[in-house]
């Protein structure tokens, strides 16, 4: 006989609601297997078949006895009415097993509720009866002028009053069509003001946001997250309107990350209204232009505040041109001197100059980590103005710098018999640099002493250059890595040279 606790740890998250049917009366369901019309009889290779449970007579008062006993034990519930979900209930009948339950909630301890894996939005006759106030969590379906979602979000703040994470799924559009905004999913009005104790909205939806809509969102007391995946070709998140910004109490969002086909849908958002405690921005968009980059920092400059702005990501997935975009793109971004991390993820290329690393390190003395990726095989090669001498400046300037990546010019490396790059500044907490695509190597054994010197720990030198000769030169200074490292401990252990004591002799008192 199993004891409470085990219990509840056997019930505390369930896929579906057949096990708790399956407690209920024998005589209330059936499991049958159920074949796909599109199944080719007598070849098993083309079979296609899973099997589900089916209520089979009304429901009677009690015939819930057992399900309730075991119900209140559920922490966490996925529902999947997928045709693929092997043993679930049809819409039909999970109608019925709200229509019928005597009581709601009926998972009165459930914490988390997920069904963003249905094919279609749970029944509005169950879902008002599953969820009760302890509900913090909950992942659901969305659909197009859908009077079930509409319904379900208009009783979110009396149904799960203590709500504190929600994400919404809309299944994709089959094409990049624009879409008609009278036609996509939309709040109703007041759903998103009742959220009192929300904290984080994530939405994956093929729809702008009404100004209203944007008005309650950004003015939630708690609310610190929002993300956003818009993959229809849409021009904006946020419906136009008048004025200059939404109006409203401040914004508590100390993060943004958005995904969207044209990165002006992002910056529409950006523009909408003033973020003085954002603290964490993430842009992402499939298409962007090279002058792009100088917009995004100029709004994230215009829009956010200056002592409060610590992480910034802005990746392009396809590039318009091959043209480069200049170092002096990324200047509005100097105002932040509280800023602790940039990545500039891109197929365009950054002509970055020492001078300008040198900028960015008077700018951001805190910088932990500055990225210039190119995750894409394809992007353009040219030649980088930055030398391994910028990096003495991020060095100086730096301390607490643990990662770089960037395309510099290592051709023209020169170190002076017994010299120190950079005067002798170093940085110990550095153990790896990556280096882009477009990276030149010079010779290999003054790459590794120079690297070494600025950063003594350095152990690996993650290069992509698309020139194999380059590529070959960096992974061989790599090697000689560990030679200079030895070296240097050595050095230390010996300790410092012991001073030379000359003795005087005074005429007169030597005896």
């Amino acid at each position: 006989m199993l004891s409470g606790a085990s219990l509840d740890l056997l019930w505390s998250a369930q896929l579906g609601l057949a096990n708790l049917v399956k407690c209920m009366p024998s005589d209330l369901w059936e499991e049958k297997v159920w074949r796909y019309p599109w199944s080719v009889p007598g070849c098993n290779d083309r079979v296609e078949s899973d099997l589900r449970l089916m209520i089979r007579r009304p429901m009677l008062p009690g015939d819930w006895t057992r399900f309730h006993f075991y119900a209140q034990r559920v922490r966490k519930l996925t529902l999947d009415n997928n045709w693929k979900a092997e043993g679930h209930l049809s819409n039909e009948d999970l109608m019925l097993l709200g229509l019928f339950a005597p009581s709601s909630p009926l998972l009165p301890n459930l914490r988390k509720l997920e069904t963003k894996r249905c094919s279609s939005p749970v029944p509005l006759e169950l879902f008002l009866k599953l969820p009760g106030p302890k509900l913090t969590h909950l992942e659901m379906v969305v659909s197009d002028s859908d009077k079930v979602t509409n319904s379900v979000l208009t009783h979110l703040p009396t149904l799960v009053p203590n709500l504190r994470v929600l994400e919404l799924y809309q299944h994709k559009t089959p094409s990049k069509a624009r879409l008609d905004p009278r036609e996509c999913f939309s709040f109703p009005s007041g759903a998103l003001r009742g959220l009192k104790h929300l904290e984080k909205l994530a939405m994956f939806v093929e729809s702008p946001l009404s100004h209203q809509a944007f008005v309650e969102l950004s003015s939630l007391p708690q609310l610190s997250s929002l993300e956003w995946d818009v993959e229809a070709n849409i021009d904006q998140f946020v419906m136009p309107f008048r004025g200059s910004e939404a109006h409203g109490t401040p914004s508590a969002l100390e993060n943004i990350r958005t995904w969207s086909y044209y990165i002006t849908s992002s910056l529409g958002l950006l523009k909408a209204k003033k973020w003085p405690k954002l603290e964490n921005i993430q842009l992402t968009a499939a298409e962007a232009g090279c002058e792009d980059l100088t917009t995004i920092c100029q709004t994230i400059r215009d829009q956010c505040s200056v002592s409060t702005l610590k992480h910034v990501s802005i990746q392009f997935e396809k590039e318009e041109s091959a043209d480069n975009v200049p170092g002096v793109s990324l200047r509005p971004l100097y105002a932040f001197h509280g800023l602790e991390s940039l990545t500039i993820d891109s197929e365009y290329n950054i002509e970055l100059q020492d001078a300008d690393l040198e900028e960015m390190a008077l700018a951001w003395p805190g910088l932990q980590d500055l990225a210039f990726v190119h995750d894409e095989a394809d992007s353009w090669v040219f030649t980088p103005a930055a030398t391994l001498g910028g990096l003495v400046h991020l060095v100086k300037y730096c301390p607490n710098l643990r990662h770089i990546v960037l395309d510099v010019d290592a051709s023209r490396t020169d170190i002076s018999p017994g010299a120190k790059p950079g005067g002798g500044w170093c940085n110990t907490m550095l153990t790896e640099i990556g280096l882009g695509p477009s990276s030149i190597a010079g010779d290999p054994h003054k790459i590794a002493k120079y690297l070494s010197d600025l950063f003594p720990n350095l152990e690996s030198i993650d290069c992509d250059a698309e020139d194999p000769r380059h590529r070959a030169a960096w992974e061989e200074a790599e090697r000689h890595l560990p030679a200079f490292a030895a070296t240097r401990t050595a050095q230390r252990a010996k300790g410092p040279p012991i001073p030379r004591v000359i003795h005087h002799h005074v005429r007169g008192r030597d005896k």
